[in-house]
């Protein structure tokens, strides 16, 4: 997939070809994020002469915790079948008006030919804009919009907003279900106290981002994977009561039937359900004893789930 970068000064070179063009926030590229995707691609089936991308922005324009980095978040847009993603610091395109985005930014930049946009989309200044506003001005330049209704799950259009609450709740099931996969952290194992290792249980730990989303503090049965084999494992996610108290949030996982040096590579973590909250232990005896029991508990729930390994 090919990045075409809007930042000041960055040299653009606007596509031979036509765009059909989603364009949105994609924080989390839920259900609903994926659909307007895909809608983008089938119209470049239909049309041979224009190439489907995807404009984003490279922060969160609402402000509230990320669900995916941006990194991810171009990974993902190239599995939906994306050949193209545009990027641009929101605070370039902020205070445009939506005539001057349209006009010098979709058009005079990218060519683009249809503009795909969900239900609840706004643009320009102070978001005076929304899909209708969009469809009129493309249309004005000869071009042409698709405006996409809402993804519902439970009677409800799926959002980053309810993917955020069901994390805050550490209900995995709600936020996989309105994510379309599994909510997970997939990042470098780095070196901790080794406490872990010392008590008998050893922890791959992952810092999670300052300023990402996280499941509620707590235990998890999760999935690990390694080197494309899974594993069953326990996590801890939050901010260590019983070891420390540095209020940094980490992802601690005890990797059940994986033995081996993880430091510096790179592993994937899907908290499936919640165990218990958070909470400290007033010796190691009782720590170990705990853990030993979460470890028991993690198995028989992703048994249950139906995983194998």
């Amino acid at each position: 997939m090919k990045i075409i970068d809007l930042k000041s000064g960055a040299e653009i070179a606007v596509p031979r070809s036509s765009l059909a063009c989603a364009i949105g926030n994609f924080d989390g590229v839920h259900t609903g994020h994926r659909r307007l995707i895909e809608a983008a691609v089938d119209y470049c089936r239909d049309h041979s002469d224009t190439r489907c991308a995807v404009f984003t922005f490279e922060s969160n324009t609402s402000g509230a915790p990320f669900i995916v980095s941006h990194e991810e978040k171009l990974k993902i847009f190239a599995e939906c079948g994306a050949e193209i993603a545009v990027t641009v610091p929101f605070d370039e395109v902020r205070d445009m008006s939506c005539e001057v985005f349209v006009s010098e930014v979709l058009i005079g930049k990218l060519n683009v030919a249809c503009a795909f946009c969900g239900f609840n989309f706004r643009f320009g200044k102070m978001g005076a804009g929304n899909g209708e506003t969009l469809a009129a001005l493309m249309k004005s330049h000869g071009r042409s919009t698709v405006i996409l209704p809402p993804v519902n799950l439970g009677g409800e259009p799926v959002s980053s907003t309810r993917i955020r609450a069901a994390l805050a709740e550490g209900d995995m099931a709600l936020a996989n279900s309105l994510l379309g996969r599994n909510f997970g952290f997939v990042s470098e194992v780095l070196h901790g106290k080794a406490l872990g290792a010392t008590l008998g249980f050893p922890t791959a730990n992952q810092r999670i981002a300052h300023g990402a989303a996280a499941p509620r503090h707590g235990v998890y049965a999760s999935l690990c994977i390694i080197d494309g084999k899974k594993y069953p494992a326990v996590s801890n996610i939050g901010v260590r009561p019983s070891t420390d108290s540095h209020g940094e949030v980490n992802c601690e996982t005890n990797i059940i039937g994986f033995s081996g040096d993880l430091y510096g590579r790179e592993i994937a973590v899907y908290p499936l359900a919640f165990i218990r909250p958070e909470r400290r232990f007033s010796s190691a005896a009782e720590l170990t004893a705990e853990v030993m029991g979460n470890r028991t508990q993690a198995e028989e729930i992703l048994k249950k789930m139906g995983i194998s390994f």
